[in-house]
């Protein structure tokens, strides 16, 4: 590493006055330092920056897992919901034409009436 003397032999080779040679060796090792220092602080702030960008990526990728997650989950409860109004629809459909069929073995029954009867007093079979 270059020392005041080092950088005052430098500055009297290139002819600089003696009264300024020390003067300007501190100021080149001032200068030296504070170009340092901010190094320093521009590599650490990089650093912490990374950290940052890193940071957010992953949480990017958990909030996409955790969306996906639960895109998926309410699209097999919709399957699911789906499933369960269609077997309710056809049971439905079972117990008039059961109420239909049994109206018709009825001499004289209104097939009609009877289904619409057994519905509305809730003697369905489920």
């Amino acid at each position: 590493m270059i020392g005041i003397s080092s950088l005052m032999a430098l500055l009297a080779g290139w002819r600089v006055p003696a009264q300024f040679q020390r003067f300007l060796a501190w100021l080149i090792v001032i200068a030296a330092g504070c170009l340092l220092i901010w190094l320093a602080v521009i590599l650490f702030r990089g650093w912490v920056q990374d950290g940052q960008d890193e940071a957010k990526r992953i949480d990017r990728i958990e909030s996409g897992a955790i969306a996906k997650d639960a895109q998926a989950k309410a699209e097999r409860q919709a399957a699911a919901d789906k499933h369960a109004d269609e077997l309710a629809a056809q049971r439905e459909r079972a117990q008039i034409e059961e109420a239909i069929n049994a109206s018709l073995h009825d001499p004289g029954g209104d097939p009609m009436g009877a289904a619409l009867d057994r519905m509305r007093k809730g003697n369905t079979p489920r």
